[in-house]
This record gives structure tokens, C-alpha cells and sequence, in this order.
């Protein structure tokens, strides 16, 4: 919301609203790779929008675990366990308002990409 003051009060508030469907289509034009996952989540950690699986997610809560992460700060690497039942590795980042981007991929192939003793390092 944007708001333009005066002294004696509110001149202009504007609101933006963008429906769903608008941030699906936006995600889906993130070309993530297969197997990977990719959701916007909003303030209250429910799903808008998610890739693969779109409106089949929408409005589930986050898993606790990737909760608690989102708990530690506005953006950084998490590990947790997707709606799909499936373990992953990944990064999240949270905007002002509390909405936040999240992108993971299969655990094991995450710790196929990053040395053993980097990972630590990086985790």
C-alpha cells in the first residue's frame, strides 16, 4: 500500500492486488528445473503459487520445518521436507510485507552438486 500524507491527514492510499492465477503464471514462466520446486508463499505461509503442482497447493500451509527456517531471518539456504513428502534443499527470500519466494530442489541431488565439506560450510 502507498500512501501520500499531509498534516491533516491521508491524501491518496493505493492498493495493488494481484490475483492468483497472475503469480502462477509468473512462476510457471520461471522455467524451474524438473524435479525442482518452486512457490511463493504469503504472509500468513500459505501457498499462492507453486510449481509443479499450481492450484492443487493453493492455500496449504507451509511444512513446520520450513517454517521454523523462515523463522530465522528474511532470506537463506533451508533444508525441509516439501508438501510432496519429498526432502529438499533450497533457498527462500521474504519481502517487507512477509510474502516470501521459496525455490528447492531434490536433497540428494543438491548434495551431488556441492563438495561434502563445502555443503557444511555452506548450510
Amino acid at each position: 500500500m502507498l500512501g501520500r500524507w499531509r498534516a491533516d491527514g491521508t491524501l491518496l492510499n493505493l492498493v495493488v492486488m494481484v490475483p492468483p492465477e497472475v503469480l502462477q503464471r509468473t512462476i510457471d514462466h520461471q522455467r524451474v528445473p524438473r524435479a525442482w520446486i518452486g512457490v511463493v508463499l504469503d504472509n500468513s505461509l500459505r501457498v499462492v503459487a507453486r510449481q509443479p503442482g499450481g492450484s492443487a497447493y493453493i492455500g496449504r500451509q507451509a511444512t513446520p520445518d520450513l517454517r521454523a527456517n523462515l523463522e530465522k531471518g528474511n532470506e537463506g539456504l533451508f533444508e525441509s521436507m516439501s508438501l510432496d513428502g519429498l526432502r529438499t534443499a533450497g533457498y527462500f527470500s521474504t519481502s517487507p510485507q512477509g510474502w516470501t519466494y521459496a525455490a528447492g530442489m531434490p536433497r540428494e541431488k543438491f548434495a551431488g552438486l556441492v563438495p561434502q565439506a563445502m555443503m557444511q560450510v555452506t548450510l
